[in-house]
């Protein structure tokens, strides 16, 4: 399900993070809708975790696809049984196929909710969804935001270019990364 961040969750102000965005009055977040956050930072679980030794921050789990594909990395041993490591790969495949979303790409949260989040929303755990806003207006003309490196794309914009700077219909495009809340 989705759920907001308890009413009493402290923002835990990285300091690198708040020297990358030029001092903490220019951290952004809005929480438009249940268990989803806009901030202006790609780090939002840097803000929310306990990553500076905040006593105070919350428990979440940010890589949520980690445990799924582990297997995969740690076959069994080389001795092992061909239809026994067959059999085990498959069942990985499976558990892959079927795993929550835990980032990619969206024209905006509206459309993640309808096209994305229904596993969230099903599930019994507690998850929030926080995107980042990118804005093709601050592409540079050469390199910038690439489409294949931050996950799966589920909008409509065309993102057959490399780069966002080069996608003739996309304004601004959102990042999006599922936490889960683990206490709260």
């Amino acid at each position: 399900m989705l759920v907001n961040l308890p009413d009493n969750f402290i923002l835990t102000i990285d300091p690198v993070m708040e020297f990358m965005l030029g001092g903490a009055d220019n951290i952004q977040v809005e929480n438009p809708d249940t268990g989803i956050y806009l901030t202006n930072t790609h780090n939002f679980n840097h803000l929310v975790a306990n990553y500076t030794g905040n006593a105070n921050a919350i428990s979440i789990n940010d890589d949520l696809d980690h445990k799924w594909g582990e297997s995969l990395r740690n076959p069994p041993g080389d001795d092992a049984d061909k239809d026994v490591w067959r059999e085990y790969h498959e069942l990985n495949q499976r558990m892959w196929a079927s795993r929550l979303p835990d980032y990619g790409v969206c024209d905006n949260y509206e459309q993640f909710l309808e096209r994305v989040a229904k596993p969230l929303i099903d599930s019994d755990r507690q998850f929030f969804v926080s995107f980042t806003r990118v804005y093709k207006a601050a592409q540079p003309e050469s390199g910038g935001w690439r489409w294949h490196k931050w996950g799966e794309y589920c909008g409509d914009y065309d993102n057959s270019n490399e780069y966002l700077y080069d996608s003739p219909d996309a304004e601004v495009i959102y990042c999006y990364h599922v936490h889960e809340l683990i206490n709260g």
